[in-house]
């Protein structure tokens, strides 16, 4: 079987799009599948397993246009049963209006903003009426739409109704193996955190969709009444701005945690000093007031955190499918410092959403994602 994955965000940049699709193309090849993956240019210095095929680099040529000559090229050279597209719009929309062309099944992927909406923060390529009409269209060609949520696949069904029965779920994932192994105790002790204290975590960039702002203002509520005997850990690009604001005693602000790379030069995420802090920590924070379903909550996951998130992030089904965690509304301080408060006050508790965290985490792991989508794609070419 022969795959083309189309994606307008690729390496050496890292985001959520990048890293899932990178991770995706090599789980799919370990499974035998021949797997092309288009990107706009040819990542210098990185090896993969898998074939890359950018774009033309045609100047003035809209992207679309060069997308379907990459595609083009491809499919006649090494013809491909299949064409997955990563986001509704534009590598979507484009994908689509080729496939029908070609008569090749699309498969897309909705990640985030490309189908959800935070209109206080104007956060949503739907909010764009043009756009939005475009990613209907989408919605309405594809074979398939990979759902990483129940609350993806309403939103689709509210740009298209049976854009439900074609919407099959397949979460981002990560790396079991990565988390294992740690003496977790010696970690501990290694960052200066004693036995008794509970860690919270979080790993994100600063954007206030992302709502850094909102977690900060919980742990102050939490510090007025409990000054110790927790700590909050806040690693990502651009967090360290945060320092010029009012930030709690507790508060370690980590900055950006330097990337890493393996031997073919791909980076790795998260990067060991980050993972390191997984499997330190007692409580993952994800308070993003909206998005699709975080790497970092599937790595939180593998690392037996329990999740402290919005019901607005796509790890929301397996946290309440599986008591994983605690579940609060976007933008809510108080709500947030509850839930805080309720996971350094419950340790009985804590302990049981560990354990039910690191029993979600094994439908996670690349490999079982992998051969989840593989079904998808024999069930989209069988006759």
């Amino acid at each position: 079987m022969h795959i083309a994955l189309l994606t307008y965000h690729f390496l050496p940049r890292i985001g959520g799009v990048e890293i899932a699709v990178h991770h995706l193309a090599r789980a799919l090849t370990e499974l035998g599948v021949e797997v092309s993956v288009v990107v706009p240019r040819q990542p210098l210095g990185v090896e993969v397993p898998y074939r890359i095929v950018p774009l033309p680099s045609w100047r003035g040529v809209p992207r679309a246009l060069r997308a379907w000559a990459a595609l083009a090229r491809l499919h006649r050279h090494r013809p491909y049963e299949l064409l997955h597209a990563q986001m509704l719009y534009p590598a979507g929309y484009d994908a689509c209006r080729f496939g029908r062309w070609m008569r090749v099944p699309v498969v897309v992927t909705p990640q985030g903003a490309d189908i959800h909406l935070y209109e206080p923060l104007g956060y949503g390529l739907r909010l764009s009426r043009r756009v939005e009409r475009r990613i209907q269209s989408t919605v309405r060609r594809a074979a398939a739409l990979t759902v990483s949520s129940r609350l993806m696949q309403r939103e689709l069904a509210v740009l298209a109704p049976e854009a439900a029965q074609r919407a099959f779920f397949l979460p981002n994932g990560t790396h079991l193996q990565r988390f294992q192994g740690w003496d977790r105790e010696a970690l501990r002790r290694a960052f200066g955190v004693s036995a008794e204290e509970v860690v919270f975590l979080t790993v994100s960039r600063l954007s206030p969709v992302k709502g850094l702002v909102v977690l900060l203002r919980a742990a102050a509520h939490l510090f007025q009444h409990y000054p110790r005997g927790w700590r909050l850990w806040v690693a990502g690009v651009g967090t360290d701005a945060l320092r010029s604001g009012q930030v709690p005693a507790p508060v370690e602000l980590l900055g950006e945690i330097p990337l890493e790379h393996d031997e073919h030069g791909v980076p790795l995420q998260p990067p060991e000093a980050l993972v390191r802090r997984f499997v330190a920590a007692d409580v993952y924070v994800a308070p993003a007031l909206s998005g699709g379903f975080e790497l970092s909550c599937a790595d939180a996951l593998a690392a037996g955190l329990p999740l402290v998130i919005c019901h607005t992030n796509g790890a929301q089904d397996l946290v309440e499918d599986f008591g994983a965690g605690l579940v609060v509304p976007p933008a809510d301080e108080r709500a947030l410092a509850a839930a805080l408060q309720r996971m350094l006050q419950d340790r009985e508790g804590r302990y049981q959403m560990r354990c039910n965290a690191l029993r979600a985490a094994q439908g996670l792991d690349w490999s079982v994602l992998a051969r989840r989508c593989l079904e998808l794609y024999r069930s989209l070419l069988s006759p």
